[in-house]
């Protein structure tokens, strides 16, 4: 019983030593050499041969499907190492290695190393140049460690980083990583980067910076592809070119399409019409920009940076007439405004930016000037820093402080206002036009009375105080003049009078929705600016002497064989 148990059990550690030994991995060919003279020797009681060049006859090593020239050699007569020394040519299929001075073979990992001033590896129309190569026959591949050049002589491109491993038509680098594409006048910088020299897709997750006659591109996550400009951020990125900035947590562009897709705190700056757009997502396509999400609009008013109008709503909507050269602003929906000299609200509005005219939409409301406006519909107009017209269509009102607290009203079927900055100059009412206000003594500023007019046409003037002055009736008119003591409540107020004053939007509330980000200053009184330095911008060194085209140095390896 013993016996038959300690067969099986032998029987059993056999089949685990043969399962063990085919599970390992595989090893590289064994090197088979000749040589213009070879002899036996023992180097610290290891026997290895060595192989030397003569009478014109250099070493030639065969490992696999590769082929090695050198001027001599040494190999392990066990292990089957191979070290081997002087102008050391590799051949294996398309791929060729020149320029090495020692080479080590370790057949247990399928590994040769060359080392040398400039170790070439050729491969199709690329060339890598390093100082010491590490290269796998059986896989095709390859990796440098200690800094290394790759030039795409077809697409004058080049590629430069301490690491870099070389997987087919895959290739990944590491730190200090530099791309040029010296047609296209393409520059990138990063720390990571995987390449797919086929699609020309590059992919990295480190900061990232890109440089072309198109623009600047700084990310942090993402891939661009070289082939037709097309990148794909999903983390913090900025995209900068000649019509604007685009700052956001993800971005999708398209250089061909001039399509760009952004989200996450989106920061939009037209440079053209010197407008920002804040908002959570935006897309700009066919000189057409949507943004939704907390959107908010900011534009200097008549270029001047300090002196800001802000609009908030749901959604933002612009498009440009490339024709007319004009380009529309559209907002919808809980939409808030202010500037220094008006804030306001509404449901929609549209704005003209280039004749720097609004019209608001669905219960609009505006307050300037101790005023407040509503109408079905309200459209104003801007010019030298500040409204200079403001027209109410339809139901307009017009209902305005004094310095007494009492408010004075006008209303008809439209009612046209003429500002000067920060003051009030005229009113013009047209249709059913009513004005009701207060008189005061000039000297001792007490109350007159109040008057009551109704007039078709008529025109409101106002001091530089904003205190209206006189009222000009155009036609026949009815006048009402009642003396305080005769003042009742209901002779107050104009049919239609609605006090909204608590309504006016803080400003807080609409700048709230500024959003901030590092790489992009938009401080209050100038243009946003970027906050990124390009490396390749500041970069002093010459460029790169141009490669020797590859049939010519494959030509001169094979010949020095």
């Amino acid at each position: 019983m013993t016996k038959k148990l300690l067969k099986i059990l032998i029987f059993l550690l056999l089949s685990f030593c043969v399962t063990s030994t085919y599970a390992q991995k595989k090893k590289g060919s064994k090197a088979r050499i000749s040589a213009g003279s070879a002899k036996g020797t023992k180097i610290n009681g290891e026997s290895y041969t060595l192989f030397n060049s003569k009478n014109g006859k250099r070493v030639k090593i065969k490992q696999g499907t590769s082929t090695i020239w050198c001027d001599r050699a040494r190999q392990h007569r066990k292990t089957n190492e191979v070290v081997a020394w002087g102008n050391i040519i590799i051949i294996d299929k398309t791929t060729k290695i020149t320029g090495g001075d020692r080479l080590d073979y370790d057949q247990e990992d399928d590994e040769v190393i060359i080392t040398g001033d400039e170790v070439v590896l050729l491969d199709g129309d690329s060339k890598l140049v390093t100082d010491k190569l590490y290269y796998y026959a059986e896989t095709k591949t390859a990796k440098y460690l200690t800094g290394g050049t790759i030039y795409d002589l077809e697409k004058n491109q080049t590629l430069k980083s301490r690491e870099g491993f070389l997987k087919g038509d895959v290739m990944e680098f590491y730190y200090d990583v530099e791309m040029d594409d010296e047609e296209k006048d393409e520059h990138l910088r990063t720390e990571k980067l995987i390449y797919n020299k086929v699609t020309e897709l590059a992919s990295f997750d480190t900061e990232t910076f890109i440089l072309s006659p198109d623009g600047k591109v700084a990310a942090t996550e993402g891939t661009y592809n070289a082939a037709d400009g097309k990148v794909n951020f999903t983390s913090s990125a900025l995209i900068e070119n000649e019509d604007y900035i685009l700052s956001g947590d993800h971005i999708i562009s398209n250089k061909e399409t001039a399509e760009s897709y952004a989200d996450g705190d989106v920061i939009f700056f037209s440079k053209k019409d010197s407008v920002i757009i804040y908002a959570d997502y935006l897309e700009n396509v066919d000189n057409q920009t949507l943004a939704y999400g907390d959107a908010l609009m900011s534009k200097p008013v008549d270029g001047d940076w300090n002196n800001m109008f802000y609009l908030a709503a749901d959604t933002l909507f612009s498009e440009e007439d490339t024709l007319a050269e004009e380009r529309t602003m559209h907002a919808y929906h809980k939409v808030k405004f202010t500037s220094e000299d008006m804030q306001g609200k509404c449901d929609s509005l549209v704005y003209y930016m280039t004749d720097s005219l609004m019209y608001f939409f669905t219960d609009p409301i505006i307050w300037a000037q101790e005023s407040q406006m509503t109408a079905e519909v309200i459209h104003t107009r801007m010019k030298d820093g500040g409204m200079d017209q403001m027209v109410l269509n339809k139901k307009a009102f017009v209902i305005q402080a004094d310095s007494m607290g009492n408010y004075n009203q006008t209303s008809g079927k439209v009612i046209t206002s003429y500002l000067d900055g920060q003051r009030m100059e005229k009113i013009d009412i047209k249709g059913n036009g009513t004005i009701l206000y207060y008189a005061y003594d000039q000297e001792t500023g007490n109350l007159d009375g109040l008057n009551r007019s109704a007039c078709p046409d008529m025109s409101v003037f106002f001091n530089d105080e904003n205190k209206l002055q006189y009222v000009s009736h155009n036609t026949k008119h009815n006048s009402v003049f009642l003396n305080p003591s005769s003042i009742r409540k209901p002779d107050r107020f104009l049919p239609g009078y609605d006090n909204r004053f608590d309504e006016i939007p803080e400003k807080k509330d609409i700048v709230d929705r500024v959003r901030v980000r590092k790489e992009l200053d938009t401080d209050k009184g100038k243009e946003p600016q970027i906050n990124i330095k390009f490396p390749m911008q500041e970069e002093k060194k010459p460029m790169l002497d141009a490669p020797i085209p590859i049939d010519l140095e494959i030509n001169t390896a094979l010949d020095n064989r």
